[in-house]
Parts: C-alpha cells; structure tokens; sequence
C-alpha cells in the first residue's frame, strides 16, 4: 500500500448495518486480530459510520483492538494518535452517530405519518402481501392465503381447537405457523383493517382491506379465551353466582367447589387463604338473600329524597328551556347581522372578499345554532320520575326474591351494582375475630339489619349473622341509586 503497509486479511460486509456490533463479518474480523494478536498492526476502513454508527460502540470496538494491538485507521478521514488527533476522531464519531439519529428520527416521523394516512408500512402479517400503491409503501390481503388465514380464525371462534391442534391443521395445509405466530395473527387487528401503531389505532386505506369481519375476530378471541379457561376454573359458574362477590374477612375472594360424599356431591364456597371458611353453598346464599332484604330498612327511599328528585328535575327542564332560549335569540341576532352585511356589501361599503369571509363564519355559527336547537329534548330522553321512584321502591321491597328467583345473569347484575367492591362474610367459631358474624357491603352501599346464617349441614348448629350499623346515604346517592336501578333493571317492571 501507500503506507508501505502488508495485507494480511481483506473482510468485506454486505448488506450489514454499522447500527449494531452483531454483524458476522465484525465477530468474524475481532476474532481474527485476538488469534493473530501482535502480528496486526492496523485496521483500515473507508469512513468511520461505516465501522460504526453510535460513539459507544465506535469506542469499545477501538478498545477490543487496541488490547490487541491493532490501532485503526480510515482512508477518507485523517486522524492520529495525538490529543488533536483523538478528539477529532471523537467528533467524526459523534458526527456519524448524529447522523444516524437524524435518518432514524426521518424514518420514524415518515412511518408516523404514513401511519395516520392508514398506510401499512411494515413487514406484511400472513395472509397480506407489501406492495408499493402510487409509489408508497403499504399491503393488501394476498389472495393465496385468505382462506387459510379465514379458517383458522373459525377454528379458533368454535372455542375446541386448541393453539397447538391449529398449528398442527395448518402444516397439514402446506404451511407452518407456530404458537406465538398464531397467538400475535389472533390479537392483530390488521385483519379487520385496523392498524395499531405508534399509540394509534388507525382504519387502514385501500388496498388495505380486511380479511375478516370484526364479528369473526373477537369471535376468536372468546373462542380462545374458553379453551384456555376450562369450566372448571371459570368464575362465571352458574352454579357459585357469588364467587367473585362475596369475601372473607381476610379481604381475599371466595372461590367455590364440590366436595365429593359417599352418595353426592356437595357444593362449597371457600377461601384460599383461610382454612376455616368452608362453607355450603346453601347457608351462604340463603344469608346473601337475607341481606339483601336488610337494604329495605337502610334504603328506604325517603319523601326527601323522591321531593328532591322532583326539585332537580324541575330545574333541569327549566335550564333547558333558558338555554333554548339563548340559542334562538343568538340566531336570530346573527340573521339580523348577515341581512345587514348583505345590504352594507350591494351598496359597495364593504368589499367583497371581506365581507363573503364574514359571510361564511355568520353561515358556520348559525348552522351550529341550528343543529342544536334540532337536538332531542335530553329531558325527554329521562323515563318519568314517578315511573324511577314507583320502580326503585317496587325493586328494593323485592330485591331478595328477585335475586333468588333471577337467572344467573341477572344475579350477577345485580351484585355488580349493589356491590361494586364485594361483600364481606364472616360467622361465629372463626378463631380470628370476637366479634359476631357479619355480611356487609363494602364501599358505595350502606345498609343496617338482622338476619341469620343458617348451615344446612346436619351437624351444625345455626350460626347468628348482624351487621354493623352505618350511616344513611346522602340524598343525592339515593337519588343516583334510584336512577340506576330504572336504568339496569327497569326492563323487569312486568315480571316483578
């Protein structure tokens, strides 16, 4: 060479990003110069961002062949081994790293924007195919394997192919998927034309299209979902409807089970954590029924909370029909405005440009007004309020029977609104409390009452159950509680 220097080695890399230091032809070349360590005296490369792109990376490389000797050089950068020298060669670095950061930065903000013009612009999911529409990169679904990718989403809906037996049907069909493939492909929502993305969700234009319909998607995700959850285990059991409701002391969840006899099966509701509460099915929800009747003593639904019902209904009509009015005195101010421009405009004070500008923002504001005054009535939207009180009264005198008699269902909607945050249950011989045995309702519903926890079991005397004694609910709660009770349950007016 020009330098006087020997060839021992030429290392070409192709198609390799300077990015990382994972690249064969690098791990191949520093393995090279550590067994020939002391008889390399220098690596030549033509620019430093094409050895390495971050300053980091450029630095531990310099270091790994400096231990072994090796110093390194660039054909189209000159540098030395002087303090000049050395920070020059770090800002050539820094001046490729900032390049790279710049291109990368450049790339992101494109694939952004292309993101938000419902364009595809990475790797095609199975089933799609990366074309280039108008010159821009994005998919469209591959006609060779739309139906393979349709039928794997029906095995999944019919929730009894597991993800192993449909990875298994699919290498019968020319194609191997894997799990994780199949898992990612059933959570994608590309194939309902949906691009998910940099914190968006955004509907992806022709020729992106959808392979399936939305209601053959979530279809597969319950299908999933079952298969993964065996019945055994699921929490919606139609036969514990309190499990996920009803707690221990301990604050932990019941969970319930079937203990085997001789003869039968017995169903128990127990808690993982605290091996005492075991208890039959029976007294538990015998006792939550009870309870639930205890709600008519502490929820009575007084005269002043129905009269402030009235109240508030009163002024809400009142400030709709006030807001009315303003809404028609603003449009026929504005009416009164654009006829007055129009006029100011033919005898030539204003000039046309200026006033068709104003012309048009009169127009916007007035077809604003309008569509509002066009609005429903939201008063009238709102069942009558002696149809609320006459239907919460009804549903509060009953609510235990109605929970009894419901469907599973319906008693599951019930204890998610009178019991948001669970039910406590506790009873007499529980070694970890003196106090009597108590079911009580935890936050957002207060009640006060009496009743008994009764074991069916043979062997067992009759356990005592009270409550603690709380504070009434404020008028505006049993106002909302009166509103949300028409609102989920009024559909069972006939039937109570």
């Amino acid at each position: 060479t020009a330098k006087g220097y020997d060839l021992a080695r030429l290392f070409v890399e192709e198609g390799e990003s300077a990015k990382t230091e994972h690249r064969p032809v690098l791990q191949e070349m520093l393995a090279f110069c550590q067994r020939e360590k002391g008889r390399i005296d220098a690596l030549i490369f033509p620019k430093i961002d094409r050895f390495a792109r971050y300053t980091e990376d450029y630095h531990h490389l310099k270091r790994t062949l400096r231990e072994c000797g090796v110093r390194i050089e660039s054909i189209d950068e000159r540098f030395d081994d002087s303090p000049a020298g050395r920070f020059l060669e770090s800002m050539l670095a820094a001046t490729a790293q900032f390049d790279n950061d710049v291109r990368s930065e450049r790339t992101y903000n494109g694939m952004k924007e292309a993101v938000t013009q419902g364009r595809w612009v990475f790797k095609a999911p199975f089933g799609f195919r990366n074309i280039r529409s108008q010159g821009k990169a994005t998919m469209e679904p591959d006609p060779e394997n739309v139906p393979l990718v349709t039928a794997i989403f029906e095995r999944f809906a019919r929730g009894t192919w597991t993800v192993a037996e449909i990875g298994e049907w699919t290498r019968t069909q020319g194609v191997s998927i894997g799990t994780t493939s199949l898992y990612r492909m059933i959570r994608n929502k590309a194939y309902i034309g949906i691009i998910e993305a940099f914190g968006m969700e955004v509907r992806g234009e022709p020729p992106m299209i959808p392979i399936i319909s939305e209601s053959l998607f979530y279809a597969a995700q319950n299908g999933l979902r079952r298969v993964q959850m065996p019945e055994t285990i699921r929490r919606e059991n139609p036969h514990f409807p309190l499990r996920g409701t009803v707690r221990c002391l301990c604050g932990k969840a019941l969970t319930a089970g079937w203990s085997h006899g001789r003869s039968a099966k017995y169903a128990y509701y127990r808690c993982r954590r605290c091996s005492q509460t075991n208890l039959r099915r029976e007294a538990v929800e015998i006792a939550f029924a009870r309870f639930l009747s205890a709600i008519r003593a502490e929820l009575p639904l007084d005269e002043a909370a129905v009269a402030s019902l009235y109240r508030q209904a009163d002024a809400d009509r009142a400030l709709l029909v006030e807001q009315r009015k303003r809404f028609e005195q603003e449009l026929d101010r504005l009416g009164r405005l654009q006829k007055a421009l129009i006029l100011k405009t033919v005898e030539g004070v204003i000039p046309d440009e200026m006033a068709a500008q104003q012309l048009r923002e009169f127009e916007s504001a007035m077809r604003e007004l309008r569509a509002k005054l066009a609005e429903p009535n939201a008063s009238s939207a709102e069942p009558a309020i002696e149809k609320v009180v006459e239907f919460s009264r009804m549903f509060l005198n009953k609510v235990d029977e109605i929970w009894l008699c419901a469907s599973f269902e319906v008693k599951q909607h019930i204890q998610r609104v009178l019991f948001p945050a669970g039910a406590t249950l506790s009873f007499k011989g529980n070694a970890r409390t003196a106090k009597g045995p108590a079911l009580t309702g935890l936050r957002d519903v207060s009640f006060a009452g009496s009743f008994r926890l009764v074991d069916l079991s043979e062997e067992s005397a009759h356990r005592d159950v009270t409550d603690s004694a709380h504070e009434s609910r404020s008028l505006s709660a049993q106002i909302e509680l009166m509103k949300r009770l028409h609102r989920e349950f009024g559909y069972m007016k006939d039937s109570i």
